[in-house]
């Protein structure tokens, strides 16, 4: 973890301390704040974890899961897309395999909070439940790099609809396609985002000890807490 030297000589007078915050098990938690103060968070450490319900032989959905790191009360907030990886395990004959989580996804943000910091961790819907459309040119408008620099006259896919109701554009709003029949238009978004539901929701761990132990998330989240209000700092 890198340390500017505003919050080296921060942390060495005083004015400032690190700390971790470790959570999870369920899909939503809170990082306090102090009345008065406000942290920079900087570090991420998730474990992978696969839901009980997903847990199969082979693997056939959502491995895939968001976090959204948000300030209450506040459109401040980052959005982490993870997918986890995985082992299958097998135990011999006579008994069923199963799966465990591969190492913790170290992340390195940035992230000024001045108030308490709520999070909220959800399952990806299945991918294979995702509809993807058909591969069309991009059209001639969109200004796309000729010569093998960029897709140009390659077909490619436009859009994926993610759970019945939200489109995804990849490509953003401006690469327009030449497909008329694709418009940016109604319940549609640029960015990978999932909408937190009944799908989504982290169940109960089932099963045996060894198994349910990888069935929760397990989550320290780093971070540097400082005195004083954020506006008095700089």
């Amino acid at each position: 973890m890198l340390l500017s030297p505003e919050i080296e000589k921060a942390a060495l007078s005083g004015r400032c301390i690190w700390r971790t915050f470790n959570t999870g098990m369920t899909d939503s938690y809170t990082i306090p704040v102090p009345a008065g103060s406000y942290i920079i968070l900087k570090q991420i450490i998730a474990y992978p974890y696969l839901q009980p319900q997903k847990e199969v032989d082979p693997p056939n959905s959502q491995f895939i899961y968001q976090l959204v790191i948000a300030e209450e009360g506040s459109n401040n907030e980052l959005v982490y897309v993870i997918r986890n990886n995985y082992t299958d395990i097998n135990l011999g004959a006579g008994r069923d395999p199963f799966l465990t989580p591969g190492e913790p996804h170290q992340i390195e943000t940035w992230g000024i909070f001045k108030k308490n910091v709520i999070i909220d961790i959800g399952q990806a819907i299945a991918i294979n439940a995702a509809v993807f459309g058909p591969q069309v040119n991009i059209n001639n408008d969109a200004n796309e790099r000729r010569g093998g620099l960029g897709y140009g006259n390659v077909p490619i896919t436009p859009t994926v609809n993610l759970d019945g109701v939200t489109t995804f554009y990849p490509s953003g709003q401006k690469r327009q396609f030449s497909d008329v029949g694709i418009p940016y238009a109604g319940n549609v978004q640029d960015r990978l985002r999932y909408k937190f539901d009944t799908v989504t929701t982290i169940t109960p761990p089932a099963g045996i000890e060894e198994v349910a132990a990888f069935q929760v998330p397990l989550i320290t989240f780093g971070y540097w807490e400082f005195k004083g209000a954020y506006k008095d700092a700089y």
